[in-house]
């Protein structure tokens, strides 16, 4: 890309939420830096207007920079959150994330970041996807990236006016026929998963990328609950998500021993940073 970079990176905050939840995600940026100075906000979904999440001054960029506070309605879902909060400020980039994210990888933002210069103005990045799709009219597979931890241009985000308003609007736009990853790729734009160690993945490899629901989501560069239920979950259990995820022929998991998932689970539940 020509121009600079200015990039607003989101974190979705909601009233009630368990305070591991935020915890867990500072302690995930206070272990990995990154060297990309970056515009923080914490959407404040439900919020009353006066009232300030305390641990909101904790969020302190590597260049010193304090996240701004943005309240928005408790009307819609994480997605209506984010399109109203990306439509308040100015960046020429944006990442969002929900409220169970946390990092995995130190310099989280170059590889997001190199990965927009390699695909173009028009490519989607994201940190997990599946070949999935509930949508009835769509045939398997379906490749869509899921719409936590996305990185795009602030103009090719707001560009797209699906409704929002309810639970399967929103299912629609992350894995439906009008989805965004569809959308993209009409376009002629591209859409990929990235990687802790910097690989970016288009959608025929991720099956065997080992980053979401692949062996032991070993490249996984940001978790939520999802992927952690997959980390924590029984060979079964995995296996069936796998095979959900990728098909019966490119499913592929690794075991875990019961003493590490219940490592891994009770380092989530506490708001500490993960492996």
């Amino acid at each position: 890309m020509g121009e600079a970079k200015s990039i607003a990176v989101f974190y979705l905050l909601r009233r009630g939420n368990d305070p591991c939840l935020f915890g867990g995600f500072l302690a995930s940026l206070r272990k990995h830096a990154t060297a990309i100075d970056y515009m923080p906000f914490l959407i404040q979904k439900g919020f009353a207007e006066a009232e300030i999440e305390p641990l909101a001054s904790s969020w302190v960029t590597e260049r010193g920079q304090r996240a701004t506070v943005l309240h928005v309605s408790d009307e819609g879902y994480d997605l209506t959150a984010y399109r109203t909060a990306a439509a308040r400020i100015e960046a020429s980039h944006c990442l969002f994330f929900n409220s169970y994210a946390r990092l995995l990888a130190p310099r989280w933002l170059e590889v997001y970041a190199d990965a927009s210069a390699r695909l173009g103005d028009d490519a989607v990045i994201g940190a997990t996807g599946s070949w999935t799709s509930i949508d009835p009219e769509l045939s398997f597979p379906s490749p869509h990236l899921r719409t936590n931890a996305i990185f795009l241009r602030r103009e090719l985000y707001l560009s797209f006016d699906n409704p929002l308003d309810t639970k399967d609007a929103c299912i629609r736009f992350e894995s439906g026929p009008q989805s965004l990853s569809r959308s993209i790729l009409r376009g002629g734009g591209r859409i990929a998963m990235v990687g802790r160690s910097g690989q970016v993945v288009p959608p025929e490899s991720w099956p065997e990328s080992r980053i979401y629901y692949s062996g032991d989501q070993e490249e996984l560069l940001v978790a939520d609950n999802r992927s952690h239920g997959y980390q924590v979950a029984r060979a079964r259990s995995r296996w069936r998500l796998s095979k959900a995820a990728w098909g019966d022929k490119r499913a592929n998991i690794a075991r875990r021993s019961w003493l590490s998932r219940k490592v891994l689970d009770w380092q989530w539940r506490h708001g500490r940073p993960v492996p």
